[in-house]
């Protein structure tokens, strides 16, 4: 079963499709949080937007992706992301870490805003989140998919 996953995932063709297809779900999804978000102004407006804005950056990086895996005609992200981090292994690091920690910031105000009226952390929304993403990195470790 791992090999047949592998070998689905190493199909350049297969991958574009996949990108495609998921690019425009997610495009789809965030016209309608942005639609939504337009017709209820309420105090979630803005993690309504944040999600909207996160769904459609990612449609146009799986775009994006798909193009380059269908027609070979520019570099992939992953290898514009390898040459980046061997050219300047220090700044993107620092870069990635920034990001990393502006993310999980994120997160908790966002679980505090939706949380109870004190205020109080959510704390199950982020270790499900956690969960979701170490289960993804496993997920990718097995079948080793490299677009």
């Amino acid at each position: 079963m791992i090999q047949g996953a592998q070998a689905m995932a190493q199909s350049a063709p297969l991958s574009a499709a996949l990108f495609a297809l998921t690019a425009v779900v997610l495009a789809v999804f965030a016209a309608k949080v942005f639609i939504y978000a337009a017709e209820h102004p309420d105090p979630l407006l803005t993690l309504r937007i944040s999600v909207g804005g996160l769904a459609l950056s990612a449609a146009v990086g799986l775009a994006y992706e798909a193009a380059a895996l269908a027609t070979g005609a520019v570099p992939t992200i992953s290898d514009l992301i390898e040459l980046a981090f061997n050219t300047h292994p220090v700044v993107w690091v620092a870069i990635f870490s920034a990001v990393m920690l502006l993310i999980g910031y994120l997160a908790i105000h966002f679980t505090r805003v939706i949380g109870p009226a004190s205020g109080a952390v959510r704390w199950w929304v982020l270790v499900a989140g956690g969960l979701a993403y170490a289960v993804g990195g496993l997920i990718a470790g097995l079948v080793a998919s490299r677009p």
